[in-house]
């Protein structure tokens, strides 16, 4: 197959960034936009096209390294902020500068950029795919911008591994005066589109229903708009246009006030099913026919039940995740597991055990490593919600989800990381004297004979974050209590 180079300019080079070698050798990228996730900070302050044109340079140089890979190829992607055609010319200026080839899929949801490079063996792709990329911050507001960097086997580079990569991949003899364009990647677009709908070829939709996407002015409005042209039924979208503004509400399914569109649109139109999907489309909210907000956790334990009914498996959720999920799955006669926070460490969970069928967070990422592969899609997530409600409709299945009292993640800010780590090492010596039961692979969680609560510290912010269930609204409230008033000592705190 021939590939059509991108119709834009690239005539930047290593000059364009650094006014000598020197300069280029000696350049850090800051160290709080290094993250435990992925790169993100605040472009032109503490994020640079300098950083960019590194990062394409050091992870090439990196892959070089490895065996069989002479020119390694790299997938990218952008969502829509306006410091991207920047940062994504310095990018491919890094890489193919010292040898590295480019294949730019344009403005599209990670996890389509994901998928291809995971399932590079069924998409049509040239050459050694080492790596994809994706410029995004998410859900940030829109000075904010980042790179999600994720291998050809699934694991994401981040952290402390992407430091050290960086800092001991500089090799300034490699860099080439004649380098070749990025390739035009858009037909992946429609390859993805195939690959996705072929898992659900059974679907069968009821002509009459009426559901309604949100795409909260993020890069899946395109997409989606040609993925609902071959389902059946009425659908409709809304904020559609990709926007890093935001003008109606921010991206972000997890919070339920960002909802509240889809939710009035629901309502108004009488509608079946409503998906609200994130800036980059790897997490996803539902609201139903009555109004009710699925969040993360609720669509955990109903993916999670879904698939244990039909044998016994192995799920994971992670630790901010409802009991109710745990308890549920291992009613059905299968294997409940906590762990860390986080998609890199929830990837790291799938890769090393290979019997985990599903893996669901609290923020609203879903895995389906058996049904599909190791990618938080929302996109399949909301197909995948699709074919339950054919069963019993969402707002049916409502009525029997256990009866828990909660409260949605709140936030303690401090000024600096180190008092935040101060902060929470005291919690842990007053927690000892408390005599409850703990886990603690990532921050406490406090086992009560009728409830829980969760403290963490944020692996992105100078802050700590708690929540809390409970089987009743007075145990709640004195968790809670025990929680900001013995442990945290704080009256108020800033909440999402």
């Amino acid at each position: 197959m021939v590939l059509r180079q991108k119709n834009m300019a690239n005539s930047s080079t290593f000059h364009n960034y650094f006014s000598s070698l020197e300069a280029f050798k000696n350049h850090r990228l800051c160290s709080e936009i290094v993250q435990r996730y992925d790169i993100r900070g605040i472009f032109n302050q503490n994020l640079t096209v300098q950083d960019a044109y590194v990062l394409g340079h050091t992870l090439t140089v990196y892959f070089q390294k490895q065996p069989s890979v002479a020119k390694p190829v790299f997938i990218i992607g952008h969502d829509c902020r306006p410091s991207y055609p920047q940062l994504k010319q310095a990018l491919i200026t890094g890489i193919t500068e010292v040898g590295g080839s480019v294949i730019d899929v344009g403005l599209a949801p990670t996890p389509l950029v994901n998928v291809c490079t995971l399932k590079k063996d069924i998409f049509d792709l040239p050459g050694t795919v080492v790596a994809s990329i994706v410029i995004t911050a998410s859900h940030n507001p829109a000075p904010y911008n980042g790179f999600k960097i994720m291998d050809a086997f699934g694991m994401p580079l981040c952290g402390d591994d992407l430091a050290h990569l960086l800092l001991h991949n500089i090799k300034p003899e490699a860099i080439q005066q004649i380098h070749e364009r990025a390739l035009d990647g858009a037909y992946l677009q429609e390859q993805y589109l195939t690959f996705l709908l072929d898992h659900f070829k059974g679907l069968s939709l009821h002509p009459s229903k009426t559901y309604i996407w949100d795409t909260g002015n993020g890069v899946c409005g395109p997409l989606v708009t040609k993925l609902i042209s071959h389902l059946p039924g009425e659908h409709h979208m809304i904020n559609v246009q990709p926007d890093a503004s935001f003008p109606d509400h921010t991206p972000d399914p997890s919070v339920e006030k960002n909802m509240t569109s889809l939710k009035q649109a629901i309502l108004e139109k009488k509608a079946d099913l409503g998906f609200g999907i994130d800036m980059d489309g790897d997490r996803l909210g539902i609201i139903d026919s009555a109004g009710n907000y699925w969040n993360g956790d609720k669509l955990s334990y109903l993916f999670a039940e879904n698939i244990c009914q039909k044998k016994s498996s192995k799920i994971i959720v992670d630790v901010k995740s409802s009991q109710t999920i745990l308890d549920h799955v291992k009613e059905l006669g299968s294997q409940a597991i906590l762990c860390p926070t986080g998609h890199a460490l929830i990837k790291q969970q799938l890769k090393k055990d290979p019997k985990i069928a599903f893996a669901g967070e609290y923020s609203g990422h879903h895995y389906f490593p058996h049904d599909y592969c190791q990618v938080d899609d929302a996109l399949f997530s909301a197909l995948t919600a699709l074919t339950i409600d054919q069963n019993m409709p969402f707002a049916e299945r409502w009525q029997t989800l256990p009866k828990v009292y909660s409260i949605a993640q709140r936030t303690v800010t401090y000024p600096t990381h180190a008092e935040k780590n101060a902060a929470m090492e005291d919690i842990k010596i007053k927690v000892k004297s408390l005599n409850l039961d703990t886990i603690t692979i990532d921050g406490i969680r406090l086992s009560f004979p009728n409830g829980w609560g969760l403290i963490r510290a944020s692996n992105t912010e100078p802050a700590l974050t708690y929540r809390a269930e409970a089987e009743t609204e007075q145990a709640l409230s004195e968790i809670i209590t025990l929680i900001e008033q013995q442990l945290l000592k704080t009256d108020s705190c800033e909440t999402p």
